[in-house]
């Protein structure tokens, strides 16, 4: 039998996962919805999202400190989206031509850590499903960012649904991932 200190761990460790799907639900929802925001307000809210996204996967990185032992690259999105996220938000007077190729290497670049983590991470994903729905996010990813540096900056609308596309996807995604997982936990504890 574990411990309540053990069982508290063990349980709330899927918080942050499911908080990173939320959020960017809700940005892509935003996103679809009211494509005509100007550039600026863009910026400002893909900004927050970012550093708001890469301290919850810091946070959620330490916590898998100790059970799994790649919690870095998860702790590693979470510098790189805190990383992006400031960089934008200190530079707002960026052309959107900048924005969109910092935003599309970043996601690249999230991409490929996503399926990195999901490729190494074979003693503690609780069943192959878990691990081939982190590859899809990470191709998902990837493909994001692939189709935001091709846009070119006349088609705005077009690049901010491709970002509310990829975000919606992938906030699905994250949530199925993170609901196996807290279901994983739970059945662990009892």
């Amino acid at each position: 039998m574990e411990t309540p200190e053990i069982q508290s761990s063990n349980t709330t460790a899927w918080w942050p996962s499911i908080t990173v799907a939320v959020l960017t639900i809700l940005f892509g929802l935003a996103a679809l919805f009211w494509p005509g925001m100007t550039a600026i307000t863009l910026i400002y809210l893909v900004s927050i999202f970012l550093v708001i996204h890469g301290l919850v996967r810091l946070v959620g990185g330490f916590f898998a400190i100790g059970k799994n032992r790649y919690w870095w690259l998860v702790s590693l999105l979470g510098l790189v989206g805190i990383g992006v996220g400031a960089f934008i938000l200190s530079n707002v007077n960026l052309a959107l031509a900048t924005f969109i190729l910092v935003l599309g290497l970043a996601l690249i670049a999230q991409g490929v850590l996503e399926i990195a983590a999901a490729s190494t991470d074979s003693e503690n994903s609780a069943n192959e499903s878990n691990r081939t729905l982190r590859w899809v996010v990470g191709l998902a990813t990837i493909l994001a960012g692939i189709l935001i540096l091709m846009q070119p900056v006349v088609l705005g609308t077009a690049f901010i649904w491709i970002l509310g596309l990829y975000a919606l996807i992938a906030g699905i995604l994250e949530l199925i991932i993170a609901l196996e997982a807290r279901s994983t936990m739970h059945s662990l504890s009892v």
